[in-house]
């Protein structure tokens, strides 16, 4: 089936009407969709409409909703990667997949060993990412939107997270570390967890330090020495399998 993101504002059953002029373009010229055609709606705050397009034109597009439900998955929430900026192309692909694997919030933060460093174009990147963000939501069929934040330095997010108390990860190759396996006993299902990924180059001695200094637990994956964008995934996933409810 295919789905779109809406507004939770008009998400509401029997009936959604969208006039957003991207979507509708989507939906009638990407997609090629027509009436009678099944849709699923998203409002990224967990709730999920489906039904089927009883009307279409080239400003708004009618659904009439069949079913609805809400989410309500504790392994999609309270997970924020807190990602060092890396090459365009390879942190495009970091948001597509933290997205797709359920993390909550990213943050990308400059640090001192950062390849890319934003100014002017640091507002015009956020909106790209964000897009990029919510269109794995409708790709995977998440219902809850990831929230990619504005980029900021690592100590500014660092100073503001001691308001929110969360476990901090920290993956990084120098010094004294916890195996994964022991780190994550402090992990508990539901409650916020950290994860701070660096650049190429890992974090520099100063900002392990200050990290650290806030609580975060220096943890190791392994061996090998893994790409920025390759250790967010592999950490990621690995969480939100710990994360889910047990079936027996």
């Amino acid at each position: 089936m295919r789905r779109i993101l809406v507004d939770p504002k008009i998400a509401r059953a029997p009936r959604i009407v969208i006039d957003d002029p991207n979507t509708v373009h989507h939906v009638s010229r990407v997609l090629r969709m027509q009436v009678g055609d099944a849709l699923e709606c998203l409002d990224g705050q967990g709730g999920r409409y489906q039904g089927a397009i009883t009307a279409l034109s080239d400003t708004a597009i009618s659904v009439s909703i069949e079913w609805h439900s809400k989410d309500n998955d504790p392994a999609v929430r309270g997970i924020t990667l807190v990602q060092a900026l890396i090459k365009p192309t390879r942190f495009d692909w970091i948001v597509e997949k933290a997205a797709e694997l359920g993390a909550e919030r990213l943050v990308p933060v400059i640090t001192e060993r950062s390849v890319i460093q934003l100014s002017r174009e640091q507002t015009h990147k956020h909106q790209r990412w964000q897009r990029i963000a919510d269109q794995a939501l409708e790709q995977c069929g998440r219902a809850t939107r990831m929230r990619v934040e504005p980029a900021r330095s690592l100590a500014d997010w660092l100073r503001d997270c001691a308001k929110t108390p969360a476990t901090i990860l920290i993956p990084t190759l120098e010094g004294d570390r916890v195996a994964l396996a022991e780190a994550a006993r402090s992990v508990q299902a539901g409650l916020p967890v950290a994860i701070l990924i660096g650049p190429e180059g890992d974090f520099s001695p100063a900002e392990l330090e200050a990290a650290k200094k806030q609580g975060a637990i220096p943890v190791s994956l392994g061996t090998l020495t893994l790409r920025s964008e390759t250790a967010a995934v592999a950490l990621i996933a690995i969480l939100q399998h710990l994360r889910l409810p047990a079936h027996s």
